[in-house]
């Protein structure tokens, strides 16, 4: 038969070919009956003792049985031919039958040939096309008579023939397919089809496509522990697994170390493999295959790995003083992490804690190295770990350096950019622990001391790191650090102020005679004295923020005085007034700007500086123009007086002169003024 869309016929003709025999003899011979057989639902095939004539009869010999030898007349040759017409236009179709009933013989070529008659035909209409649809009306109704008793029967219907005219698909739809069932229906299919062919009772194969195959998790990573449910209403426990790289290399899988099956049948069948610690080896096609009866359910999935890249830098150097440093790592791709740990490889450790980001696949730790800690190298290993299971490692190596080497290395003035750039960004990376930590911020305070003894000449792209470093340690937020560090070392905020004005004395503008720098909580301003030119040096700071502002004036007679090419600088502080450590009196101060400045030369001349600061005291109190001494309290800095004086005030300025440069305020005293707060 052909595939739907084409009408088929099928003729069954009795040939006897005979010299000379009397009809009698040839009546009392069986007729042979046109015989199909049926196999994977629906196909048709011939019996094993006949032959198939589609295309060329006579190139086959058909022997049939010889008449008894007790009979005393000649030999008769008995053939049973099948012959198949397929055609598109149905219109040819009764026509067709017509001529092929009257099909007349014995038909003899020559003398000496035998005589050739047909004995009777046959001729049967497997399927007739109609439209775009196929009707075979024969098999399906033995289909329906078969299959009807399955619990929730609802249609079948045949699908398509091969091109062999011996395999006939079709389709049974119905609610449920209960054990035992179906093979109860196929005998019943093939009680009504034997009627008018044979069918091979062991060719009924089944395919069922609701088979479903799930796989957790969806995207999957090295490492993780993978599994793999099939499901099928069919009830059986008969389920395998098999693996491979295409179809063709499917092998069974069974239990192991990494492999585990376990097949449940209750509502449904369920069987689950998982394989645990799933790597690029276990890439491939995986396929379940469930049994019942002669039938065969099943269905494949291709699963591929996604490998998972660890960023982080594999070495990283630590200096010992106390500063904070992360070591930090990420996840290229962004799985289901449950944690990101770190450990320490050999019996060395340094204090640190951690910190993750699950949602952007990132961990951290968090190192604070002190001079007693200062070890060589430590290995750190930053582990993730999966919902799944899957464990993903990244190794880098610290080298931990004593800090006191910066100053000592030959080419510390030329490291001195790096370092000032690397403090800077990772005080602005650590700014939330250093507003939660005093040791934090204390570290800072000690680096920036220290590299700001580095005899060398700055220019104005490592005093924009300086005061990067200095914008987020006075920060409003740090505060509370600063208070709980002060509590122990009440000499940190003198050191601080100290180093801005060492690396302000130390600034060389280059050919560049301004330099201006604003943050929310420094600002700077400078000039360049030039030979032969006549200026006013004057800078004037506003902090909207505080509320406050002040100016700062040297005057044109002052600066020719200087040493040619001298650089003024100016650096204001809007906070750091509330924190300078106080006198051991404890006076009340005016909330007002601190101005350091600072001439990059020596002044030998006689030299006098005037200020203005915004007024924020209140009525009452005296008024009094400070400087910071650093070497009072046993070094540890103070509030000064000597060789500062009020000019003049009103409600909103006041204005101070003082004869010597550095860091200067104004305070507010309640009592009778003491003009040596010393």
């Amino acid at each position: 038969m052909q595939s739907p869309g084409r009408s088929t016929l099928c003729l069954v003709l009795l040939v006897v070919c005979f010299s000379g025999v009397l009809s009698s003899v040839l009546d009392t011979m069986d007729s042979i009956e046109f015989m199909e057989s049926m196999a994977h639902p629906l196909v048709l095939h011939e019996e094993d003792h006949k032959e198939d004539y589609k295309e060329d009869l006579e190139s086959e010999e058909l022997l049939s049985p010889r008449c008894p030898d007790v009979l005393s007349i000649p030999v008769v040759d008995k053939y049973t031919v099948d012959v198949e017409l397929s055609f598109e236009n149905v219109s040819f179709l009764e026509s067709l039958r017509a001529q092929l009933r009257d099909l007349t013989f014995p038909i003899q070529v020559t003398d000496i040939d035998p005589v050739t008659a047909i004995l009777s035909i046959e001729v049967t209409t497997v399927c007739t096309a109609t439209g775009n649809e196929v009707w075979c009306s024969y098999l399906e109704r033995a289909f329906q008579e078969g299959y009807r008793i399955l619990p929730g029967f609802r249609s079948v219907a045949v699908t398509e023939f091969s091109n062999s005219s011996v395999v006939v698909s079709f389709e049974v739809k119905t609610t449920m397919l209960p054990a035992g069932q179906i093979q109860k229906a196929n005998e019943l299919v093939l009680q009504s089809l034997n009627q008018t062919y044979k069918a091979d009772e062991n060719s009924f194969q089944g395919v069922n496509n609701e088979t479903k195959l799930s796989v957790m998790p969806a995207i999957i990573f090295e490492g993780d522990t993978v599994t793999l449910e099939c499901e099928n209403e069919v009830l059986s426990s008969n389920v395998s697994w098999l693996y491979g790289e295409g179809l063709s290399s499917l092998a069974r899988l069974w239990n192991g170390s990494r492999h585990f099956i376990y097949t449940t049948v209750q509502l449904t069948s369920m069987s689950r493999l998982t394989i645990t610690n799933f790597t690029q080896e276990d890439e491939g096609l995986y396929a379940c295959k469930l049994v019942m009866d002669i039938f065969e359910f099943g269905t494949e999935k291709y699963i591929n790995v996604t490998p998972i890249q660890i960023l982080a830098n594999e070495t990283t150097a630590v200096k010992c003083d106390n500063y904070p440093v992360s070591l930090n790592c990420c996840s290229e791709k962004k799985p289901n992490w449950t944690a990101i740990e770190w450990k320490q490889e050999g019996n060395a450790s340094v204090p640190g804690h951690e910190d993750q980001d699950l949602n952007s696949g990132c961990g951290r730790y968090i190192l604070q190295a002190n001079t007693t800690q200062c070890l060589d190298t430590i290995t750190y290993m930053c582990e993730f770990l999966s919902s799944y299971r899957a464990r993903v490692c990244k190794a880098t190596e610290v080298t931990f350096t004593p800090a006191e080497a910066l100053i000592k290395s030959p080419s510390q003035d030329q490291n001195l950019p790096v370092y000032l750039k690397n403090l800077s960004v990772s005080t602005g990376q650590e700014e939330l622990e250093i507003q939660s930590s005093p040791k934090s911020l204390g570290a800072v305070i000690n680096i920036l001391n220290l590299l700001s003894t580095v005899p060398s000449h700055g220019d104005p792209e490592m005093m924009k790191d300086v005061l990067a470093t200095v914008n987020v340690i006075l920060g409003k937020s740090v505060l509370g650090s600063w208070e709980a560090l002060q509590q122990d070392q009440t000499s940190q905020s003198s050191q601080l102020l100290h180093s801005v004005e060492r690396f302000s004395k130390a600034l060389r503008p280059g050919d560049s005679s301004l330099v201006v720098l604003h943050h929310p909580n420094v600002e700077i301003g400078s000039m360049v004295v030039k030979p032969g030119k006549s200026h006013i040096y004057r800078r004037n700071f506003h902090f909207p923020e505080s509320d406050l502002w002040a100016n700062v004036t040297i005057e044109k007679r002052q600066l020719g005085n200087l040493h040619p090419e001298s650089s003024v600088v100016t650096v204001a502080f809007p906070v750091l007034k509330a924190i300078l450590v106080q006198d051991a009196q404890k006076k009340p101060f005016a909330n007002s700007l601190v101005m350091t400045t600072t001439v990059s030369h020596n002044i030998t001349m006689p030299f006098e500086i005037s200020m203005t600061f915004k007024n924020n005291h209140g009525a009452g109190g005296q008024i009094i123009c400070v400087f910071w001494n650093f070497s009072l309290s046993n070094n540890t800095g103070g509030w000064d007086s000597h060789g500062c004086r009020v000019n003049s005030m009103d409600r909103d300025r006041i204005s101070c002169t003082c004869d010597h440069l550095t860091s200067f305020s104004i305070l507010m005293s309640p009592d009778s003024p003491d003009l040596g707060l010393s």
